[in-house]
């Protein structure tokens, strides 16, 4: 049993069949326990500080479903290790983040430079 805080975790089963016990612990702890008990990494650009309490109960991937519903987030896989990667809460306005342009990406609508004397308006 995982007991941060105040508030205990108790993880068991597989990555098939995990059954997660949260009394009063928060979001994090979850996750941290998961970690410890799967090899599993998480990371959030958000505080995960949420105090959850419940059973979850499922494959590995259902139950950080549940315990990250209401929030955005990723899971990848590489063979049998999962990420994850939570980006903030559904609903929140998004942080901006510099992203590279990719001027030969194929879904971007890309203009295309007017040659001088090609313009058709002028008949």
């Amino acid at each position: 049993m995982f007991e941060p805080g105040g508030g205990a975790v108790r993880v068991r089963g597989d990555m098939a069949a995990v059954r997660i016990d949260a009394r009063r612990t928060t979001i994090a702890d979850v996750l941290s326990a998961l970690n410890a008990a799967f090899d599993m990494s998480y990371r959030s650009s958000i505080v995960l500080d949420e105090e959850i309490n419940g059973t979850y109960a499922g494959s590995l991937r259902r139950v950080i479903s549940r315990v990250l519903d209401g929030y955005n987030y990723v899971i990848k896989q590489d063979d049998a290790k999962l990420a994850v990667i939570i980006f903030g809460r559904r609903g929140e306005r998004a942080v901006p983040v510099a992203m590279p342009v990719d001027p030969f990406h194929p879904l971007r609508e890309r203009r295309r430079p007017r040659l001088l004397g090609t313009d058709s308006s002028h008949g």
